[in-house]
This record gives C-alpha cells, structure tokens and sequence, in this order.
C-alpha cells in the first residue's frame, strides 16, 4: 500500500504547497514540526501529531496539524493479516464524512510508504479556523451563556450517527464549536477510531455514554439537554430505556 496525495480542492493552498515543495512524501516526513505532546508508542510502532505554520498570508489559514506514524495499525475483516495504518482510515473517514455534510477538517494531504522501518503514513489537515474545543469552550465560558449549546452538539452527533458512523472517542476536546449568527457549528476531529455502525442500536448510546461520562463534573441540565436533542426523534420507550441504561453505567 503505497500512496501520496496533495489534495486540491483549495487551489490556492494547493499551489502554495506545490511553491514549498510540501507535494511529496519525504517532504511531509521530513518536515520539522512542534509535536502537540510526544508521540504514542503503541500497537507496534508510534504515532503522533504536530502544528506547522505555513509561511505567507493569511496566516489564520496557514496553520496545519500534521501527523505521522509509523507501524501503527489498525486490523479488520478487510485487512486482518497487514492491517491499514490508523491515518489511513482516518483519510477515508474524513473525506466520506465531507460528502455527508459533516464538519471534519479539510484534508490537505494523505500518504502511505513503505520503507526499511517500516510502513510509513501521514495525514495533514488545515486547521479549523474560528472554532474552539468544547472542553476549552466550557472553561472560558458559562452554561448560561449559551443555552443552545449543548441542544447543537446532541443534533450533531445525531447527524453523524445518521451517517452511520461511530465516533469511539467522543469526548469533549474532540468536539470543535463555532458560534455564528444563527447558534453554533459544531466539528469532530480525531476520527481514527471510527467505524461503521453495524448494530446502531447499540453504537450510538455507546458514543452519547462515552461524552455524557466526561461531562459528569457540571449541572445534570448539561446532559439532559445533551440527550433531549440528540433523542428527540425517537420513541418515548427506547427514550426511557437508554437514558436509564445511560445514568445506571456511568
């Protein structure tokens, strides 16, 4: 599995990368990086992510998360000897998710390499511009302030399920808000874990549980709203049955 793509779906960041020459493999690996914390060592190999600011302007659209890893991979029913590197699930995930209408970060690159240390694979992404984590979100500003808040993130998490995607690593600072004029945009990031739902009856409260257990420090009103939204379409029964089955497993 070797591949190496520059994504042009931005023409003007594409000719600004292909002006640095950041249009090949090498490049990317051999770029010098600040890595957001040290890079995991796990499943065989390591993986980590980094920020690079590109040079020119504007520079709010210049700053790029870039990750690479090394034999880190992720095994399934369709690659259960070889395995596919984690970010290049990632790729799949997040480009399958733009064509849903689903906020994820723009992919600006993609690649898979082997080499004599092994299989090689980096994903870099443009950063998102005016959006903030929610875990950060929640410390800088008050409930009060933004009653809708949480009615947004349970409607996104359902537009994501509807999709048929299981996030697996919903927690708060995977979870990018943008307030606009007309309430609040909500992002996910961090989708390498992801996975098609094959008993969706089952998935979907796995995610809300995982995000409803990190938010177990603030008001019960957090939650309820959480869950109210993302809920709302379903039978009064199954309402019930998983907002029990919720609150007795955290």
């Amino acid at each position: 599995m070797n591949f190496s793509q520059l994504n042009s779906e931005q023409p003007d960041l594409f000719k600004a990368l292909t002006k640095l020459k950041m249009d090949s493999f090498s490049a990317w690996w051999q770029l010098s990086i600040t890595w957001l914390e040290p890079p995991n060592e796990e499943r065989g190999g390591w993986s980590g992510v980094g920020r690079w600011m590109m040079p020119g302007e504007p520079s709010e659209h210049r700053l790029l998360y870039v990750k690479r890893q090394q034999n880190h991979t992720r095994f399934s029913l369709w690659s259960p000897w070889h395995g596919t590197p984690t970010f290049a699930v990632e790729y799949q995930m997040l480009r399958y998710l733009q064509k849903k209408n689903i906020l994820v970060p723009h992919v600006v690159y993609a690649g898979v390499k082997e080499s004599a240390e092994g299989r090689q694979a980096i994903l870099v992404t443009q950063a998102l511009v005016g959006f903030i984590d929610l875990e950060q979100w929640m410390k800088d500003h008050t409930l009060a302030s933004a009653p809708e808040l949480m009615s947004a993130v349970g409607r996104a998490i359902r537009q994501l399920h509807a999709a048929g995607i299981q996030h697996r690593a919903l927690y708060p600072k995977h979870l990018f808000v943008r307030a606009t004029d007309e309430g609040y945009e909500i992002a996910f990031i961090d989708l390498e874990k992801a996975q098609p739902m094959w008993l969706p009856v089952w998935q979907r409260w796995r995610d809300i549980r995982q995000l409803m257990s990190r938010l177990k420090g603030y008001p019960d009103s957090v939650s309820v709203q959480l869950f109210d939204a993302y809920a709302k379409s379903d039978a009064q029964c199954y309402r019930r049955l998983a907002w029990w089955w919720i609150r007795a497993t955290l």
